[in-house]
């Protein structure tokens, strides 16, 4: 059980479930890169450390040395993964070119002119067709380059820990940067487009109409759509209104009570939106009062004590 403490210090920043949802997995992606790469580093640390007495010379300075050019040779191979990584996941607007045809309609447009500047976005596509073209032609060629990489002219200390380190880091490095652009910076991008107003947002018309008949119903399905409407739609204009959070932290409240099996997590999720909601609710002095009604009667009977006291105090 989470206190109410800690449901109004996790809802500050205001963030919806499904946003909460991205930050988590992206978070979890770069846990998950980090922790592989540095396995990566303690295992060349534990080779350099093994391979030092076998080389004339300091063992302190073969090791340095070791290490350090295993560890240069990881972070080239990381960055070119990372930067191969982010030419493919670069997300598209070519929407925008079929816009643009559209001349009778100046708003469409003008939406077509403020996203048509995609240099990035060719480049990459260039960029990719050119690598999967000369990669599949050259796949030979390559394994045989990345082979080499492992055999140095005599006298020279190579071995074969080179190409290892070349492989794992790039495809780390690939792997970790498209994962995080595809999830995350696609995400960031359209939530930006949405608040310059260049990809319109939902009306509040249709949000209110959407959560008031979710809510008169009691369907959860209705109601998860509904909720999920309100967090997607970035405009700060209905983000911030206050009816529309009062009326979206009813439709949470009203999912709470439909489903007496409801998961814990997702009642912690729905009761921290809640919080955040009813705060923005509590800046109109009217719909505060309509919020202190409806806090007050059933229909957030269902949402635990402490979190309706903290709700309370705040619209006090």
């Amino acid at each position: 059980m989470i206190s109410a403490w800690s449901m109004v210090k996790a809802a500050q920043a205001s963030y919806g479930q499904d946003e909460e949802k991205i930050f988590d997995a992206t978070r979890w992606i770069a846990r998950a890169v980090i922790a592989f790469a540095v396995i990566g580093l303690v295992t060349l640390l534990l080779w350099s450390i093994g391979d030092a007495p076998a080389h004339q010379g300091s063992r302190l300075t073969v090791l340095a040395r070791n290490f350090g050019l295993y560890g240069l040779t990881a972070c080239a191979a990381a960055a070119a993964g990372a930067l191969f990584g982010f030419l493919f996941a670069i997300p598209r607007t070519r929407e925008a070119a079929s816009v643009a045809g559209r001349t009778e309609d100046p708003a469409a447009v003008k939406q077509a002119v403020l996203i048509a500047n995609t240099n990035l976005e060719r480049v990459s596509d260039w960029l990719t067709t050119l690598l999967l073209g000369a990669t599949l032609v050259q796949i030979k060629d390559i394994a045989h380059w990345v082979s080499d990489l492992g055999t140095c002219p005599a006298g020279a200390t190579c071995n074969f820990v080179t190409p290892i380190v070349v492989v794992y880091y790039s495809v780390l490095g690939f792997l970790g940067t498209y994962l995080v652009t595809r999830l995350y910076l696609t995400y960031a991008l359209e939530r930006t487009l949405l608040m310059l107003g260049v990809v319109p947002a939902a009306p509040a018309a249709d949000l209110t109409t959407q959560l008031t008949d979710a809510i008169s119903t009691g369907d959860k399905d209705k109601l998860d759509r509904a909720i999920s409407a309100f967090q997607q739609q970035a405009s700060p204009d209905l983000a911030d209104d206050p009816r529309l959070n009062l009326l979206t932290a009813r439709a949470a409240a009203r999912r709470i009570a439909s489903d007496p099996q409801i998961e814990a997590a997702r009642k912690d999720d729905l009761q921290k939106s809640i919080v955040a909601m009813m705060r923005k609710a509590g800046t109109d002095a009217g719909v505060k009062a309509e919020a202190r009604t409806s806090l007050a009667g059933d229909e957030f009977g269902a949402v635990e004590a402490d979190i309706r006291e903290a709700i309370a105090k705040e619209l006090n």
